[in-house]
Formats: structure tokens, sequence, C-alpha cells
């Protein structure tokens, strides 16, 4: 199914990211609201999202090699131009904003 309907696939994982983001806001603020602390939440989420991929797991198989006719790119590396400046973006990003934002906030204004 997915060769034929890259699609459809693709709105489906990313539905799915928007509607977890969705339940697991309500069922967050139910614990909050019973006066659970964080750290029991967070403990609370982890087992439930480890038993709902477990679950899960029971519904995947391996695909059927012979009836595939899909190439699959494989010459992607990690010493790649694109590559190198995606990872420096994220990680410079994720290292030095935090340090600008305290600059930035002593002058009076926020990020």
């Amino acid at each position: 199914m997915l060769p034929e309907k890259k699609g459809l696939m693709t709105g489906i994982a990313a539905g799915g990211f928007g509607l977890a983001a969705v339940v697991l806001t309500v069922f967050t603020e139910k614990l909050l609201n019973t006066g659970r602390s964080i750290p029991d939440i967070f403990i609370i989420v982890g087992i439930t999202y480890g038993l709902i991929i477990l679950v899960s797991a029971f519904f995947l198989n391996v695909p059927d090699t012979e009836n595939t006719e899909a190439t699959v790119k494989t010459d992607f590396s990690v010493k790649s131009s694109i590559f190198i400046q995606l990872f420096a973006g994220i990680f410079f990003r994720n290292i030095c904003r935090p340090a600008g934002n305290r600059k930035f906030k002593k002058h009076g204004g926020c990020i």
C-alpha cells in the first residue's frame, strides 16, 4: 500500500503526530488537575506510551519482497553537504540559543 499511496501515508503520519499532541495535552491536564506531581505524570505518560507501542508492534509485519518494485535510494551519506548544513544548523541553534537568550534578556528583550 505504501508505494502506491505515499501522500496518504504521509498525511496519516502527520495527522497522528497532531492528534497525539491533542490527546497528550488533555491527558496531562487531567492528571495535573488531580494533584499529581510532574515526575509522576512523566512516569504515567511514559508507561502509557510504552504500552501503546508494545500493542502496536503486534500489527507490524515484514513486507513481501517479491512483489515490491519500489527502489530505495541508499546514496545518502553523513558526509554530504546537505547533512552537514542541517546538522550544524540544528546543533548550533540548540547550543547557542540559550546563551543568546540570557544575554538578550539582560537588555530587556526576549527571543
